[in-house]
């Protein structure tokens, strides 16, 4: 534990957390300026439900007996521009109300950014949460465990006595 508080005030951990907050405050303003659009809710485009499936296995013991338990998987497409998109459903609860919902072959309504057309979300526009949680997972969590993780493994070998 010593060391790795030694890594986060040394030089090194302070420049390279530097640049990664750096990094995540262009990152991310530039994403939400991009998908600010969708939250809108004035860019619309129909879509159509391209996969729908729902699996109600449920494991037999704790560890489980190799089934992937109660999900569902639901995507979409959609045209913009004459450019085909695709999209997930997703929800923690009720997966299987969720499939019945979204039956495959479904017209819906999908909410995307025109700035980032690839950004969407079906039936309603998406909330702030959503890019919020996105950009911080995406540019913040990935680039502070990747990075932080090497170049502290690197400045452990290089501070270490022989």
């Amino acid at each position: 534990m010593g060391v790795l508080i030694e890594y986060f005030t040394s030089t090194t951990g302070i420049v390279i957390n530097f640049f990664i907050l750096i990094n995540f405050c262009l990152c991310s303003y530039e994403k939400y300026v991009k998908r600010w659009g969708a939250l809108t809710g004035k860019y619309t485009t129909q879509g159509r439900i391209t996969w729908s499936e729902y699996s109600g296995s449920q494991p037999s013991s704790f560890f489980g007996n190799g089934n992937t338990g109660v999900h569902a998987i639901i995507t979409y497409s959609y045209r913009v521009k004459e450019q085909l998109y695709t999209g997930t459903v997703f929800s923690f609860f009720f997966p299987k109300k969720l499939a019945e919902y979204y039956p495959k072959g479904k017209k819906i309504t999908v909410y995307y950014a025109p700035k980032d057309p690839s950004f969407s979300r079906a039936d309603r526009p998406p909330h702030h949460f959503v890019i919020v949680i996105k950009t911080v997972f995406l540019y913040f969590i990935v680039p502070v465990t990747l990075i932080d993780s090497v170049s502290f493994y690197i400045y452990w070998l290089v501070t270490q006595t022989p």
